[in-house]
């Protein structure tokens, strides 16, 4: 048997089979994955991982299930998988908006449960992620699902009722970031800034912002006060930014990602 099975390798999956490889957590001849496009998991099956030829084969080789597929695939998925999968599986899921109730409901409930949300920068081992373990489940399962996404960042332990809220900030948080580098290179090339010069720019300022957040102890308010000095340049941009409504603009992505991220099946 197959230590970890993991159906659907793309971005996520793929950084997940990596962060594990890498860091030791599980070797590649104990992974087997399953990805409706082989050739699209090329360069993991050089790895020295395993492919199944269905997500039958795969749940009836491996002792735990990593389903990194969208929501909209589940129901199909336990359809085919159900009455394959052995009591007490666990079963670790990164589909925003499918609770452990819904995966109850359609993979059984003999099986053992862990939802997780993370962000695109885990592709790089930078990613924040949160795990949500069914109520009273063993330690062994949580700390498996806890290391596996260690090797890829971050990682918290989050009860699933505030999970929709994190994937509205932390999931979808890096788009809203590459937006304002996007609008900062836009203005900056405006000033005669090459594309690549600003983008090597604004990603080392936001990396010594976060790190600075993280490790000042500070406020973020009192750090930014510390940039604006009476009359200079920075409080003028600030104004401006207040003016067009930036905190407002911020908060409302964050409900509206919330809302969205509450039900998806």
């Amino acid at each position: 048997m197959y230590e970890l099975g993991i159906i659907g390798v793309g971005n996520m999956g793929g950084a997940i089979v990596r962060g594990a490889i890498k860091s030791g957590l599980i070797a590649p001849k104990s992974i087997i994955i399953y990805e409706r496009n082989k050739e699209k998991v090329r360069d993991i099956l050089q790895r020295g991982v395993s492919y199944a030829g269905s997500e039958e084969e795969l749940v009836s080789k491996s002792k735990r299930l990593l389903i990194a597929i969208r929501p909209q695939g589940f129901e199909e998925l336990g359809d085919k998988i159900k009455d394959k999968l052995e009591k007490d599986t666990l079963i670790i899921s990164i589909a925003a908006g499918v609770s452990i109730e819904a995966m109850n409901s359609i993979f059984g409930e003999d099986k053992k449960y862990i939802r997780v949300m993370s962000n695109t920068p885990a592709t790089i081992g930078e990613g924040m992620t949160a795990i949500s373990p069914e109520s009273g489940l063993d330690s062994e399962s949580i700390d498996f699902a806890f290391n596996l996404f260690e090797s890829v960042g971050k990682v918290i332990i989050l009860d699933e009722s505030k999970i929709a809220s994190f994937t509205g900030f932390v999931g979808c948080m890096p788009a809203y970031l590459f937006m304002l580098i996007e609008s900062a290179s836009d203005a900056a090339v405006s000033h005669g800034f090459s594309r690549a010069e600003i983008y090597q720019l604004m990603s080392q300022v936001m990396l010594g912002s976060a790190k600075l957040v993280q490790e000042s102890g500070k406020h973020p308010a009192e750090l930014k006060d510390e940039v604006t000095s009476p009359g200079g340049s920075t409080i003028k941009g600030v104004l401006v930014l207040e003016k067009a409504g930036f905190r407002n603009a911020i908060i409302e992505a964050v409900h509206e990602g919330t809302k969205a991220s509450e039900k998806l099946i």
